[in-house]
């Protein structure tokens, strides 16, 4: 990723602004009087105002320069749990990826997210299982492998 670089076409009339937004992986221009002008690094596209005025001291609302093939970044890791597919550094749109928990744990939402408009869905969560004991039950001893439900 490169750094903002500032190109100075005119210089800035007064100072009722402070220096323009960063935008990462753009260019500045200043055009004329309190306005400049934002260009993003190829190949990332830009979304947002181009152009952003200074307006009683203030910038208005800066673009910002994304990718514009709407990939996702690599899922988060879930406590007490783990990835069972195939990893990749970007996800292609629609693309998912499935959890699972560790023994003990039991999985809460969906195991399977979905990258869509350049965001994975919710992840789930590894909840502690426990198993519940019955007041006033009956407790029975069987020889064998025990489990809670």
């Amino acid at each position: 990723l490169e750094l903002t670089e500032i190109h100075l076409a005119l210089p800035p009339k007064s100072n009722s602004c402070m220096d323009p937004p960063h935008v990462e992986n753009a260019t500045i221009t200043w055009l004329s009087g309190e306005t400049v002008r934002y260009e993003c690094n190829k190949p990332l596209k830009i979304f947002g105002e181009v152009e952003v005025i200074c307006q009683n001291g203030t910038w208005t609302e800066p673009p910002r320069c994304k990718d514009s093939t709407r990939k996702c970044e690599p899922p988060p890791t879930i406590a007490n749990g783990e990835i069972t597919s195939i990893q990749f550094s970007v996800y292609t749109p629609l693309s998912s990826v499935k959890y699972q928990c560790q023994s003990l744990y039991q999985l809460q939402g969906n195991k399977k997210i979905t990258c869509r408009n350049r965001e994975l869905s919710e992840p789930p969560k590894c909840l502690h299982k426990y198993c519940i004991f019955i007041n006033h039950g009956k407790i029975s001893f069987l020889v064998g492998k025990f489990s809670c439900l």
